[in-house]
């Protein structure tokens, strides 16, 4: 299959764009940068047009925050190179990451992979997610998580998922990671792929500009939160017993 390589990347994040060209160098990995959106430059024009308020209100804990607000418009901006590309899927990577040393046989176990799927996650930065193995791929693990985790710092999307995640994402009203979470509502089939060969790099305390990144505490819609939590509970137990009943019958 063909596949591109994205990386998220502002204007104004020279060293972090410097930092990931010489990781992709020492892997032997060719990229194509994609210019991710500046939350300090985003319009109230842009978020207005973008974000569903009157639903985030209605079905969110919190308001969503420029930053993420942007962090969702700039994947949106990958998605639809991947479509304008022909390419099959692209590996879509932020620019605040650390790649594994055998990062460069990504390619390799994504196409040993003989399950369905058409969203790969590949880190799990905010914390472990209960898996089950699902099969294997080469020297790597396909797993099926019980919760799909937060954290969309490295993930794989076919030319099927990134169509249906464009076309239901004119608007929104949840950050990026947690829409992944709901994944039946974007017609996702997420798998993951271990070990992981991606992690986030404030695990490892290099870039001083993580703070954009890394939740804050937000005023929250506490009635909101456990009605939301209760019905996530609910939806995602039946979406999986379903996914696992198909995985059995292929």
């Amino acid at each position: 299959m063909r596949y591109q390589t994205l990386l998220l990347n502002t204007d104004r994040a020279s060293s972090r764009l410097e930092q990931m060209r010489t990781q992709f160098n020492r892997a032997g990995v060719h990229y194509s940068r994609v210019e991710a959106v500046d939350h300090r430059h985003l319009s109230s024009d842009l978020i207005e047009q973008h974000v569903d308020w009157q639903r985030n209100r209605q079905d969110y804990f919190h308001d969503l925050r420029p930053a993420e607000v942007a962090r969702y418009l700039s994947h949106r901006r990958a998605w639809q190179e991947l479509l304008d590309s022909g390419v099959d899927y692209a590996i879509i990577l932020e620019d605040d990451v650390v790649l594994s040393d055998g990062f460069n046989l990504l390619p390799k176990r994504i196409a040993d992979i003989n399950v369905p799927w058409n969203t790969i996650k590949l880190a799990e930065p905010y914390g472990r997610s209960r898996t089950k193995a699902h099969a294997p791929s080469g020297g790597a693990t396909v797993v099926r998580y019980d919760v799909v985790p937060r954290g969309c710092c490295g993930y794989v999307v076919n030319r099927e998922a990134a169509t249906s995640l464009l076309q239901r994402t004119e608007q929104i009203y949840r950050p990026l990671d947690v829409d992944m979470q709901w994944w039946w509502e974007f017609g996702l089939n997420v798998v993951g792929l271990k070990p992981y060969p991606v992690k986030l790099s404030h695990r490892l305390g290099r870039d001083a500009h993580v703070a954009d990144y890394i939740p804050r505490v937000k005023r929250e819609r506490t009635y909101v939160k456990w009605r939301q939590c209760a019905k996530f509970w609910w939806l995602n137990r039946q979406r999986q017993t379903i996914l696992t009943s198909s995985d059995v019958d292929n």
